[in-house]
């Protein structure tokens, strides 16, 4: 059987502000057909994002010396907060130059396993990650001296919103996500909107000789 489904979803900002999605994309009103149910989603609650803070344990070092770096994400709001992450690498932490040429970067041949983990954080909880950095690149040569900018983000899996109207047909789409079965004359354009939260910080420190 095809299901026809009309989404409107709204964007639940703390417990102050609700932005429908519409607002951000006005989707077409889907074809009027008795054939098919017609299914009204609620609303999408989209938590407060995490805050983030990369930090190093000194500003300046000599070429050969080792940086710790620890980067810290707190849930500020009320609610709990939830990654998944699609293996057991929940950051990544990247070294670029001043010229933003990326030098070195934390999961370069690092072996992480395959399964699906997931980090929860409770309302003023904190988590953080540490590094021990040996000042080398990529390729293992010793970084040269110079100001370099470190960056640091959490590496989950994209969240995502489909709004419009949509002609499901289950067979071709078993899980009910949003996959188009027929073109937009058919079935109304559709939005999918990734929600991800984006969790990432900055710092910067120096090489010298």
């Amino acid at each position: 059987m095809k299901v026809l489904m009309h989404a409107h979803l709204s964007l639940l900002i703390g417990s102050l502000l609700t932005i429908p999605i519409a607002a951000l994309a006005e989707p077409a009103t889907p074809p009027s057909d008795p054939g098919h149910v017609h299914i009204v989603l609620p609303k999408a609650v989209i938590p407060i994002p995490s805050r983030a803070q990369l930090s190093t344990d000194r500003q300046s070092f000599k070429s050969g010396e080792r940086v710790k770096f620890s980067f810290t994400i707190v849930n500020p709001g009320r609610a709990a907060i939830s990654y998944t992450f699609p293996s057991s690498q929940e950051f990544e932490i990247t070294v670029a130059d001043s010229m933003g040429k990326a030098q070195w970067r934390w999961s370069r041949g690092r072996m992480f396993a395959q399964v699906v983990s997931k980090l929860v954080l409770n309302s003023g909880e904190t988590k953080t990650f540490s590094v021990d950095y040996n000042l080398a690149t990529d390729s293992g040569t010793v970084l040269p001296p110079g100001k370099y900018e470190a960056t640091a983000q959490l590496t989950p899996m994209p969240r995502f919103i489909v709004s419009g109207g949509i002609l499901v047909n289950p067979e071709k789409d078993p899980n009910n996500l949003g996959v188009r079965t027929k073109s937009d004359v058919d079935s109304g354009a559709t939005l999918q909107n990734d929600v991800t939260p984006s969790v990432a910080a900055k710092t910067s420190f120096v090489v010298t000789p």
